[in-house]
């Protein structure tokens, strides 16, 4: 149906100039208002296949022809798109009307369905990769648990994870306020391996904190000792100083109070026998 409005919309008809050579008049006529060239073929343009037509679609062509310039056109039809253009065949003179371009998928779409159609089971296509075996139920049901057991699996892991990051912050929390102990990184240790760090680390700063206790008593010890030592050593100075100082006496200072002593006698006795 297309045929008519495709040729009058796209085929321009050429005008021959002379028509020397033809000995028949009405293929002279013919020729008048046709496409045929020289060598007897008709060319009909198209924007994406060009294809020459054999000299037994003439009378077919020009039938047409003549019932487009009889026929009244009160409206012109509208001019179709490229991509509406039907198809001509060369063995026969009906157009052969292929189905239109699928609409552009994304990228993501098309590798999926490629994908899909990769493994023989397309989302909706009807050919050749559709599984319509037997089993297909049963494989479905293989295949859901499968992907069910997955997502189980999914989510016990994302909660196992999610348990260990709060388990984490408690042990660094606790440590932390107890014993004033963090370590960097944690993200990379286990909660196991972070407990058995923190662990290690608080018996050693308890080792620490014991050996210094034990440190401290046993200069307080030490310092004892020294100044008991240092008060005997006090208590003996003393005493020698003592008696060096009554030696001193004895030797020096009586002597001298005796003879004055005697001086003092000796004048009192003297004035008295005056």
């Amino acid at each position: 149906k297309m045929f008519p409005n495709i040729i009058k919309n796209h085929i321009r008809i050429p005008k021959r100039r002379s028509n020397s050579g033809l000995s028949n008049p009405k293929a002279s006529n013919l020729h008048k208002n046709s496409l045929f060239n020289k060598n007897r073929s008709i060319i009909i343009p198209d924007t994406k296949n060009i294809l020459i037509l054999t000299p037994n679609h003439k009378l077919l062509l020009q039938k047409d022809l003549s019932k487009i310039q009889n026929s009244p056109s009160p409206r012109p039809s509208p001019r179709p798109s490229p991509s509406q253009l039907p198809i001509f065949s060369q063995t026969t003179r009906l157009p052969i009307n292929f189905p239109s371009k699928t609409p552009s998928k994304s990228p993501s779409a098309a590798y999926e369905e490629k994908r899909r159609s990769i493994r023989g089971f397309t989302g909706g296509f009807h050919g050749m990769y559709e599984d319509n075996s037997m089993e297909k139920e049963a494989r479905k049901r293989v295949s859901r648990h499968k992907l069910i057991t997955k997502m189980r699996q999914i989510l016990k892991q994302r909660e196992g994870m999610q348990q260990e990051r709060q388990m984490k912050v408690r042990l660094k929390q606790v440590y932390k306020k107890k014993f004033n102990i963090s370590i960097k990184n944690t993200h990379i240790y286990t909660p196991s391996k972070l407990e058995s760090l923190l662990s290690t680390k608080a018996a050693l700063w308890q080792q620490t904190k014991s050996a210094c206790t034990i440190q401290t008593y046993f200069r307080g010890y030490q310092q004892r000792v020294k100044y008991k030592a240092l008060l005997h050593q006090r208590d003996s100075a003393a005493r020698i100083i003592q008696k060096a100082w009554r030696r001193y006496l004895h030797i020096t200072m009586v002597p001298r109070a005796q003879r004055a002593m005697k001086c003092r006698l000796l004048i009192k006795v003297k004035s008295h026998i005056r």
